[in-house]
């Protein structure tokens, strides 16, 4: 079995405005008038993902609500590609909230869920994904 490498939270993430402007179009052309283009974190629910002192990074996976949206379930992860999963651990980001769906509900600013909800979400998006389809990735800490 192959041994995984360890995270180190350094890993480059950056990519130019040209790949953001070529990806999203690419996006939007082959996802159709009707699909989410993004959604929202805030920062205390991006640093509540962080301050476990073993957190290298941040994991997030594709889920599907109840409503059949899909959403990006986010849970801090450590060196050993590990969910950290005590505490506030996972966290839910907004469809859109500025933009289609109008102000953002009080219940959902601090994108809590639940771990049994994000494991339905988790199920249902793979359920209904393409074989070989993207379930999640990973973001460092610089």
């Amino acid at each position: 079995m192959e041994k995984c490498v360890k995270l180190t939270g350094q890993e480059d993430h950056a990519i130019t405005l040209a790949t953001v402007n070529l990806l999203t179009k690419n996006y939007r052309r082959h996802a159709g008038a009707d699909a989410d283009w993004g959604g929202f974190i805030g920062k205390a629910a991006l640093e509540s993902l962080m301050a476990p002192e073993a957190a290298v990074g941040i994991r997030y996976y594709y889920g599907i609500d109840t409503a059949g949206a899909r959403r990006l379930i986010l849970v801090g992860v450590d060196e050993n590609r590990n969910d950290l999963l005590k505490g506030a651990a996972l966290k839910l980001t907004l469809r859109e909230p500025h933009h289609r769906y109008g102000r953002v509900l009080t219940s959902d600013a601090d994108h809590a869920v639940i771990p049994a909800e994000a494991a339905q979400m988790t199920l249902r998006y793979r359920r209904s994904a393409a074989e070989g389809a993207v379930i999640g990735g990973y973001f460092g800490k610089a």
